[in-house]
């Protein structure tokens, strides 16, 4: 059989992969499998550590393991399951990698499983093998795997959790604390499906075509704390609502595009932003599972900000998300920082990395990076910017424009090029905690003319400054204009 039947199994797997067959190929790719199967029966009794597994030989090892009768024969059992398995969640392709990560060693580890104690997976099986690679895949997806001690203990968990393949709903709901390692948050899910699945099994398709959304991978939880009636019962109704508006708002066409309309449109309802060190993030989409823990899921499993998606999504009509979400944001009574947002999407754009620096209300920075050292706005001067300053002309000034900051100096409104005298003179306007500071500037640091000094002095400044509400500031700036107009004609 290893050199007809089991061989097929990677000519095949080459022929489906490319049109024409690389010997070399089919070799390198039989040798990966024996390595990266003698490595997940090897961890079943054996502890590793970063130094084994960074200088890892098949060789080396193989001995340690197949001097047992039992690898052998379920190795063989392996080998005869592949014969009949169709790999469309590319389980088996992935284990065939030069490199492997430890999820997709522990996948094909509990696919393993399934061969070792069933054969094979036809028909008559079909729905078992379903079943449990459902399970094992939403416990390792949604476990951080990152380190030889986690990849170890995994693959013991899943050993002993596979004893209960033929039953696994059944123990998942009333034995769940037996099951070791893996996230308590998933397992603690996972209890809670599989009770619903065996009350009705129609919840089982439900959860699936969620599950299999590309971003949730598993973890869905959260939605079925949205989904009880008035008698605190679950709804399989309710349930499939919020999933089909969920995976329509987590898809391409409205996580990162159509102007940013989910974020803006969940800011209506509350602030959702979740920390991030010292910043905030409106949230990345990325998969990678880290990067979902410290983005959505904080929205998702946050007592507070779950409930303004939840809010949200009863205000979506599922066959017309987009202009749903353009009323909600059309229609919002928001007063505070998150207007600001709301209405202007290119805020968010504008950040990077989807992060501001907010210490309050009144002290809030766009991020393009990450950090005050790269280059970020003010959120109150800059929207000023835009609805009273830009593209306007304030003689003898010659040019306006708004000024990222790069350092702790503050963002601001800048009117400038009016040369006098040798000085280069120049307005910069900052927020300041509800109001406005108006600075007049030497940018030359030369001693201001008297004839300066007293407009200044006429016009209330101190120290070159003054401080305005927003209601002022046109009249203030015009009023600096035609003083110094008045100047350059004596």
């Amino acid at each position: 059989k290893l050199d007809n039947e089991w061989l097929d199994i990677f000519w095949n797997f080459e022929k489906n992969r490319n049109s024409e067959i690389v010997t070399d190929n089919v070799d390198e790719q039989f040798f990966n499998f024996f390595k990266n199967i003698t490595l997940n029966f090897y961890a079943e009794e054996n502890n590793l550590d970063r130094d084994f597994l960074d200088n890892y030989n098949l060789f080396d090892n193989y001995d340690n393991v197949y001097d047992k009768q039992k690898y052998i024969s379920q190795i063989v059992n392996v080998f005869n399951g592949l014969t009949t398995y169709n790999d469309t969640e590319k389980v088996f392709e992935n284990f065939l990698l030069p490199s492997v990560s430890y999820w997709q060693r522990l996948r094909f580890y509990s696919l393993s499983h399934f061969f070792i104690q069933f054969g094979q997976a036809n028909d008559e099986n079909k729905v078992l093998l379903n079943k449990w690679m459902r399970i094992t895949e939403n416990l390792i997806n949604n476990t951080l795997i990152q380190s030889p001690t986690n990849y170890m203990d995994a693959i013991r968990s899943i050993n002993s959790l596979s004893t209960n393949i033929s039953n696994i709903y059944d123990f998942v709901s009333i034995s769940s604390e037996k099951i070791k390692y893996f996230s308590r948050m998933q397992i603690d899910e996972e209890k809670l499906k599989a009770t619903l699945i065996l009350s009705d099994t129609n919840w089982e398709s439900i959860f699936i075509n969620i599950e299999q959304h590309s971003y949730f991978d598993g973890q869905v939880g959260f939605l079925l704390g949205y989904s009880k009636n008035n008698e605190d019962k679950y709804e399989k109704e309710l349930f499939e609502d919020y999933s089909l508006k969920l995976s329509k708002l987590f898809d391409n066409e409205f996580s990162e595009n159509n102007e940013f309309l989910f974020q803006r449109a969940l800011l209506t309802k509350g602030d959702y932003l979740v920390d991030t060190g010292r910043n905030k993030t409106f949230c990345l989409f990325d998969k990678a599972l880290r990067t979902k823990n410290d983005n959505w899921r904080k929205v998702f499993n946050d007592e507070q900000k779950t409930l303004y998606l939840k809010e949200l999504l009863d205000e979506i009509d599922y066959s017309n998300i987009k202009l749903s979400l353009e009323d909600i944001i059309k229609n919002h009574q928001v007063n505070d920082w998150r207007k600001l947002i709301i209405k202007s999407p290119s805020s968010i754009a504008y950040c990077q990395y989807r992060e501001i620096r907010k210490s309050s209300d009144n002290n809030t920075y766009l991020l393009s990076k990450r950090q005050m050292n790269g280059r970020h706005k003010e959120i109150y001067s800059w929207d000023l910017y835009n609805r009273e300053f830009k593209n306007k002309n304030y003689k003898p000034f010659n040019h306006t424009c708004y000024w990222e900051s790069t350092s702790w100096d503050e963002p601001c409104i800048v009117i400038s090029e009016f040369n006098y005298k040798g000085s280069k003179f120049a307005i910069e306007i900052t927020f300041n905690n509800g109001n406005y500071s108006i600075f007049f500037r030497d940018w030359n640091y030369n001693e201001y003319p008297d004839k300066i000094k007293e407009l200044l002095l006429k016009l209330e400044f101190e120290n070159n400054s003054i401080v305005l509400e927003e209601n002022k500031l046109d009249d203030k700036i015009n009023q600096i204009c035609i003083g110094i107009e008045g100047i350059i004609k004596e």
